[in-house]
């Protein structure tokens, strides 16, 4: 999808667009935390997150920097410095598309299956591999029987929306981005038309 924002027309698609990233990326982050607890116990885990958030603040200032560069492109081609810039630095841009390819092959789906054609020594020896599994299962039994790797279906999606003990954690994620999310995208803007850019 790195060209869908390129060809916005208008509001109608604008809308379109977000809310299928919406649909599509919503579930990124506790998916990222439900594989890195493969690898990692409880105690483990939040530093590994925190670097996680850090490393996106500091790819939104890389990409501030890339977008003001790409910007000065408007009017080539017939088309906007924005449209460029959605094309390489947004969300679903070329960056993205080219760093999740890149994800797709190395990221093993457990510590034991760190092997494929192009890597076929594995990340890891069998040593390893039973020293991690180990201490993982120590830190939390449940993650023996494997039922984290099922797949999500429609029936068991439909069942969590419902599932009311879940709405505060729903509503929390929904709005606990307003108060920050806003005023970092838009300041510029913002500022600009005051007078202040």
């Amino acid at each position: 999808m790195p060209l869908d924002q390129f060809w916005l027309k208008g509001r109608a698609s604008f809308l379109a667009c977000h809310l299928l990233l919406g649909i599509l990326q919503g579930g990124f982050i506790p998916g990222l935390v439900l594989y890195m607890s493969y690898f990692y116990t409880k105690t483990e885990l939040p530093i590994r997150t925190a670097i996680i958030w850090a490393s996106s603040h500091v790819c939104h200032i890389i990409a501030t920097f890339l977008a003001y560069g790409i910007f000065h492109l408007n009017g080539v081609g017939g088309k906007a410095g924005w449209q460029y810039v959605t094309l390489v630095c947004s969300e679903n841009g070329l960056i993205t598309l080219a760093i999740g390819v890149a994800s797709f092959f190395n990221m093993p789906p457990s510590p034991t299956q760190t092997k494929t054609w192009f890597r076929p020594k594995g990340w890891l020896t069998e040593r390893e591999e039973v020293i991690i599994v180990n201490k993982i299962l120590r830190d939390d039994p449940t993650k023996g029987d494997m039922h984290n790797r099922e797949p999500v279906t429609l029936k068991r999606l439909w069942s969590a929306v419902c599932d009311y003990d879940l709405w505060p954690l729903y509503i929390l994620g929904i709005v606990s981005a307003i108060p920050t999310d806003p005023p970092s995208a838009y300041l510029t803007l913002s500022l600009r038309h005051v007078g202040r850019v």
